[in-house]
């Protein structure tokens, strides 16, 4: 049995994408996916992975469970009224591709997400967790948009305030025993 059970925690079973990590494109415009990424992989999609054009230039991929939850909640949004989100679903799954990670763990990218995101041969890529799906950019994309949000912003947009303990006049931390 789990310790984290004993404990009272929900261990959850989730697939958890999280890091940012930095390869090369190889000659085949194939991109290594994190170790730690594959292990999830295996696990619950059998090496099969979407990947489709997410904002910022960006390659966004998801697992085939991951995908199947993601159209849900896209499709929740329909509306027979609504002709132009209909024809963006439309581009969305017409520039989704399924790709098999290699058994050496690399994706390819076709011609079409290399042309989006401006990926050539040699060129650095970043792969980045989302938790539930990860994200692939070129570094200079990552440099020059996603970088540049500052976590105390985000934190700050989020609404969360995190107050340190204030040191006491004489310069004692408010922990430490004075005697």
């Amino acid at each position: 049995m789990d310790d984290n059970v004993n404990k009272g925690i929900k261990v959850d079973e989730k697939r958890n994408f999280v890091g940012r990590y930095f390869f090369r494109v190889d000659e085949k415009f194939r991109v290594a996916v994190p170790s730690s990424f594959r292990k999830i992989i295996t696990q619950e999609s059998n090496h099969t992975l979407f990947l489709f054009p997410g904002p910022f230039k960006m390659i966004f991929v998801f697992t085939q469970s991951g995908w199947r939850e993601f159209w849900d909640c896209l499709q929740r949004l329909y509306n027979p009224t609504r002709s132009p989100f209909n024809f963006q679903l439309m581009q969305l799954t017409q520039n989704t591709w399924d790709v098999s990670m290699d058994s050496l763990g690399r994706i390819l990218i076709n011609e079409h997400l290399r042309e989006y995101t401006g990926i050539t041969v040699g060129s650095e890529v970043v792969v980045m967790g989302f938790n539930d799906c990860f994200g692939i950019a070129t570094k200079k994309v990552f440099e020059e948009s996603i970088a540049k949000f500052s976590v105390e912003k985000i934190w700050q947009d989020l609404g969360v305030v995190i107050k340190l303990p204030r040191e006491e006049k004489d310069g004692a931390s408010s922990g430490e025993n004075p005697s």
